[in-house]
């Protein structure tokens, strides 16, 4: 593995005007040899396989970006944000069946756990920030803009490949406000929203079977999901005194949370042109829709 970055700032002339510059990268290189054996003696059939395993995989990361800081005011600031990262992992496996356990009789290429997947991500971050303080009052607001294009491929051997490439436009507003009522006493609010858009291999419509009790595919037809996130916090403290209170309100809501389909396999059966035997399991990504939640925490302490 290897990895570096690069950071640059210079300041202005006028005070909280700033520029700076960031880059970063990793390369990295694994391979990995492992031996399985997958029996279904419980079935009474001779499905015994002994195979030995070997994979590749290459990573590769290179992120850039680039802020500006200007002062509007001497208690108002501007910053607008902007970066650019590439990232590409393959994976290349290939496993081999043998006739007996101590693997010299060679059977051939087990077609179902050999296969190589190269994904590629592209994005770009546009983002802005206003920041706002006087005495008591702090407010702080902005939001973010990715756009992102996804390329997953999956090779195989006597099947045709598998493409799926994907643009997503993801929106991260928040904000932020904060208000001191005395020495003692603050009150602040805060929302965060969030758009999460799946990933290319939850997309892939390719079906896994690394484990061959744990098999798990894609959805091509998951949706991207959204959250809104809203707490309120109000705390007092008098330490002279040592006491001490605070109380946070926090309410959640996520509109097509991606979430984990898990079907338990209760016969032998056939997936894709692959024998899930009895007792295993096929996970799904799928969206759920109405996903909310609301928590109230206090806490009081003083001196016994």
């Amino acid at each position: 593995s290897f990895g570096g970055n690069f950071s640059w700032m210079h300041a202005f002339q006028k005070t909280g005007r700033t520029l700076t510059l960031n880059g970063n990268i990793n390369i990295s290189k694994n391979e990995n040899n492992n031996t399985q054996q997958d029996s279904s003696i419980i079935n009474k059939r001779d499905t015994l396989r002994n195979l030995i395993n070997t994979s590749e995989g290459i990573s590769n990361s290179y992120t850039g970006s680039i802020s500006y800081s200007e002062p509007l005011t001497e208690k108002a600031r501007l910053s607008f944000n902007y970066s650019f990262s590439y990232n590409k992992n393959s994976s290349d496996k290939e496993s081999m069946s043998y006739k007996d356990a101590l693997f010299t009789e060679v059977i051939g290429i087990d077609t179902a756990l050999t296969n190589k997947s190269i994904n590629k991500q592209v994005s770009q971050n546009f983002g802005v920030n206003y920041n706002y303080h006087k005495e008591k009052v702090t407010l702080n607001g902005g939001g973010s803009l990715r756009l992102m294009q996804m390329e997953n491929r999956n090779r195989f051997i006597g099947k045709p490949d598998s493409l799926v490439g994907s643009n997503y436009l993801d929106i991260s507003p928040r904000a932020e406000l904060s208000y001191r009522m005395s020495e003692k006493r603050n009150v602040s609010v805060n929302y965060n929203g969030n758009t999460s858009s799946p990933s290319a291999v939850q997309l892939q419509d390719v079906l896994n079977v690394s484990n061959p009790l744990q098999v798990s595919k894609g959805n091509p037809g998951l949706k991207k999901s959204y959250s809104h996130h809203l707490s309120m916090r109000y705390t007092s403290s008098e330490p002279m005194n040592s006491r001490f209170f605070w109380a946070n309100f926090d309410v959640q809501q996520t509109i097509n949370q991606i979430s984990s389909n898990v079907k338990f396999i209760g016969k032998d059966t056939l997936i894709d042109g692959y024998l899930v035997s009895k007792g295993g399991s096929l996970t799904m990504p799928v969206n759920l829709n109405g996903m909310w939640s609301m928590n109230v925490h206090t806490n009081y302490s003083m001196p016994v």
